[in-house]
Order: C-alpha cells, then sequence, then structure tokens
C-alpha cells in the first residue's frame, strides 16, 4: 500500500517563524460614489470609451444604469473617485522613501489617469521637492519591461509602480510596503499572487509589516476563501495584554487547553504569535534605525547582554521557547515592558496617517478585516465542505472512497 501525505506550510506559520512579513488590517476609504454607486438615468447622455480604440465617444442609454464599487474602474470609470483615493494615498504614502509601492489598475487608460492624479496630489504636497519619476507605469507589454523592472527593484526611482498586466507574478522586490487595490479580481489565486508581492522580508529598510490599501473592498469580497490571513488578526491587543496572558499561570493554563487558530495549535500560541508580532516591529526598527542613532545603539547593547539573546532575535527566541518558555522568560525578565517601552520612545515614530478634510466627497478611512474576524483558512473551508457533502454527491463521494473507480465521465 502506498501512502501519500500532504503537507502544507500556511502564511500564518511562515510568518510566525519569521519567514514571511505580516499585514496591517486593510484601509477602505469611503467617498460619496462608493457609498452611493453611480446613476445614469434613462435617455441620459454620456461619454463612453471605445474599446478598439480608446477614444471617447458620446452615447444614449437606451436604459437605466447603476454602478456599485466592485465595477469602478473597470465598467464605469471615474476620475472624481479616483482623484479623491490618489489625494488620500499621496497623504500616507511617500514617494521619496525607501519603502516601495505597487498600484493595480484595471486597464491601461485607467492606470494612465491614476499616474497622471498622483503626480498632481504629490505635486500639491511636496511643490518643486516632488520628482515625477518616483511614480512609474510599467506594463508587460513594454520594450524596456526588464529595465524598469530593475530599475523598481534596485533603485530609488521609481518607488511606486502602476500596472495592469504585470507584477502579479514573478517579481521580487522585498522592499515593497504597499499594495493598492483599484481594481477587483474574482480569483483567489491571483489575488494570492497579488498579495504576495508584499510578503518578502526586507531588513535593509527596517520592513516589519505591509499595508493593504483597498477601496474597492476586494478584501471583503474574497477574505472567506483566501488561504493568507493574517497572523494577528486583532491588532487593538495591547502588548501588556499579552504578556498577562502568559504570566498569570491561571491564564496561561486555560489557554494552553483552549484550541487555536490552526491545527494542532493552542490559544496560547495564538498569544505568543501576537505578542512575537509586536516585539518584532519594535526591534527590527529599532535595530535599522541604531545605525543613525548611537544612544538607541547603546541601549540595545546593554538589553542583549540582560537578555542573553539580539534584541532583534527577541521574537525567534520566544517562538522557540513556546509560550510555557516564553512566560518563564517573561517571569524572569520583569522589567521587558519598561525596557520595550524605553526602546519605543529611543526610536523615530512613523508618519501618521493624516485625513484630509477635501471636496467633501471623502467620508472616511477604515482600517480593519471586516466581520469575518475569525475566518478559517481556506483548506479548513474545504475540507468541512468535504466531510458535509460526500454523502450527498456520487461525485465527492467517489472521489472520496473509491478514488480508483473515478473515470473521465
Amino acid at each position: 500500500m502506498r501512502l501519500h501525505v500532504a503537507l502544507t506550510y500556511s502564511y500564518r506559520e511562515a510568518v510566525a517563524d519569521d519567514w514571511l512579513i505580516d499585514h496591517e488590517p486593510p484601509i477602505r476609504y469611503e467617498t460619496l460614489l462608493t457609498q452611493q454607486g453611480i446613476h445614469f438615468d434613462k435617455g441620459e447622455e454620456v461619454s463612453t470609451i471605445n474599446t478598439q480604440t480608446g477614444e471617447v465617444e458620446l452615447s444614449e442609454l437606451e436604459d437605466e444604469v447603476h454602478f456599485e464599487v466592485e465595477t469602478f474602474n473597470r465598467r464605469v470609470i471615474t476620475e472624481n473617485f479616483n482623484r479623491v483615493i490618489c489625494q488620500q494615498l499621496a497623504q500616507e504614502i511617500d514617494p521619496l522613501g525607501e519603502e516601495k509601492t505597487m498600484i493595480f489598475c484595471a486597464t491601461d487608460l485607467h492606470a494612465d489617469m491614476v499616474k497622471r492624479l498622483l503626480d498632481e496630489a504629490f505635486k500639491d504636497i511636496y511643490g518643486d521637492e516632488y520628482n515625477e519619476a518616483a511614480v512609474r507605469k510599467i506594463k508587460g507589454q513594454s520594450d524596456k519591461v526588464n529595465q524598469l523592472i530593475s530599475q523598481y527593484k534596485n533603485d530609488r526611482y521609481p518607488n511606486i509602480a502602476i500596472t495592469v498586466d504585470l507584477l502579479t507574478t514573478g517579481i521580487d522586490v522585498p522592499n515593497i510596503c504597499h499594495l493598492v487595490f483599484l481594481r477587483r479580481v474574482k480569483s483567489r489565486i491571483l489575488y494570492e499572487q497579488m498579495v504576495g508581492r508584499a510578503t518578502r522580508r526586507c531588513d535593509n529598510i527596517g520592513k516589519t509589516v505591509f499595508k493593504i490599501y483597498d477601496p474597492v473592498d476586494i478584501y471583503a469580497s474574497l477574505q472567506e476563501v483566501s488561504s493568507m490571513k493574517p497572523l494577528v488578526k486583532d491588532t487593538n491587543i495591547t502588548i501588556e495584554q499579552l504578556t498577562g496572558e502568559l504570566i498569570n499561570p491561571q491564564c496561561l493554563e486555560q489557554s494552553l487547553a483552549t484550541p487555536g487558530e490552526q491545527p494542532n495549535t493552542s490559544h496560547a500560541d495564538d498569544v505568543l504569535n501576537g505578542l512575537n508580532q509586536k516585539i518584532m516591529r519594535i526591534m527590527r526598527k529599532a535595530a535599522k534605525q541604531s545605525e543613525q542613532n548611537p544612544a538607541l545603539k547603546q541601549r540595545l547593547s546593554t538589553l542583549e547582554d540582560a537578555w542573553g539573546v539580539a534584541p532583534e532575535k527577541l521574537h525567534q527566541h520566544f517562538h522557540d521557547l513556546g509560550p510555557q518558555g516564553a512566560a518563564d522568560f517573561l517571569r524572569k525578565h520583569e522589567q521587558l515592558l519598561t525596557q520595550l517601552e524605553e526602546v519605543k520612545k529611543l526610536t523615530a515614530s512613523n508618519n501618521r496617517p493624516v485625513i484630509p478634510d477635501h471636496h467633501d466627497e471623502l467620508l472616511g478611512r477604515e482600517q480593519s478585516y471586516g466581520e469575518y474576524t475569525k475566518p478559517q483558512d481556506y483548506l479548513d473551508s474545504f475540507s468541512t465542505f468535504v466531510r458535509s457533502q460526500v454523502n450527498q454527491s456520487t461525485a465527492l463521494a467517489a472521489v472520496v472512497n473509491k478514488p480508483k473507480d473515478l473515470t473521465r465521465e
């Protein structure tokens, strides 16, 4: 008898093992148009794009038409929507920094529009300091596509790439820290390939997390079937709460007996994963900035002597120790929370997002994983489906119980 063993190494496991980078809750912008949709009445004269020639033509509608956000930038291209999104992105993304950004557009014409609107928005903020080379459209059919990709990966400019038919797969640019979805895709696999562009570690710029900007709600539409769930879903839980759950013997005992989010894990593993991510983000950022901060460098050296482990490796040390071992470490080093707070104060703070009140069109900025705060992994969901349907489906029964009898028919 031959045994076939299927092994899976999930995105969450790779983040927990410190091979990949976790993502923050997606950032969604609420505008008047995303809230109300775009409506045209019967007989109304509208501008349309001839997809064959690219020319704008006038047409009279035979019936009334209504577009919701999922069709934005595909079936209806509204410059006002894209303008307010680009103005908001310009407030949050630095075109002059080390962190790279990738923007996914729906069509070539849409990409051209986004390039123009971003240039305008950045000029309003940075003036003459802004260099238009920072934002570049990269398309698969370009004669110099390999050269453009090489520049995007290795040079300072461009650090914001706008694309339609490229960069969803096979492009390795570790310092991508921002993904912007201005298009919807229906394929889970394609979406995960797109998100996968930002999961690589990049220690030389102090990358600890990546952000997803989602004006078209792609995350909510695919999160039930996506296997790329974040390791830490509730980012509001403080580091004090997490350490408290581990240090308290009664809480730890209960957590060890409670199943975790992933198979064969406990809730204590989830707590430790959350703590490790917070420690990693503090210490990896500090290690990067200590190169130009003597006081911070000296403090990290002192902590290494006290802990017996390099501060930027503390989260890995906790991961190797497991919940019980990490709890013992925390009890032994009871000043650890105070020490982490001291490091945070010595570390320059990131630019905080600012929500401008412009044109009375941006109604809000939301950052959350949506209503499904504890979604099952894709493989778990599929396994549940198979188990529940195997007795009702002849085809599934044949696959599960008698795979040798399965024919093409």
